[in-house]
């Protein structure tokens, strides 16, 4: 810790740090709303951040869900806590045989058309 200017703890909502941390930065799901209020440790997880971000607001059908959500969210804390939207914009990578990373348009080539299952692990 004291090697270190930045820790950055990800415990994927399954857990909680182990350290006393200055900030602490909650992803929060747009298509779950409402999960921080019936799941632990995201409960506990909600309750300690001093931001939220709502992640996947592109996917919503309305970004005014997202407004709902974040207020929703403030009521159910009992603070004025910043919470920020993102988006979660899924882009393909790839290399050729000796690792060169391709460029954007060969990539988009290599997929465009095809199925593409993405694998997350999630939420």
């Amino acid at each position: 810790e004291r090697e270190a200017d930045i820790i950055l703890w990800d415990g994927g909502n399954n857990d909680f740090c182990f350290f006393k941390p200055t900030v602490t930065i909650c992803v929060a799901d747009a298509l779950r709303e409402g999960h921080e209020e019936h799941y632990y440790p995201g409960e506990i997880n909600m309750r300690m951040s001093d931001i939220v971000m709502i992640n996947k607001v592109n996917s919503l059908q309305s970004s005014e869900l997202a407004s709902i959500q974040a207020q929703h969210i403030r009521d159910f804390l009992g603070k004025d806590i910043p919470i920020i939207l993102g988006k979660s914009i899924v882009t393909p990578e790839a290399r050729d045989p000796t690792g060169q990373l391709l460029g954007d348009s060969a990539v988009k080539d290599m997929v465009y058309g095809k199925n593409v299952l993405v694998i997350d692990d999630g939420p």
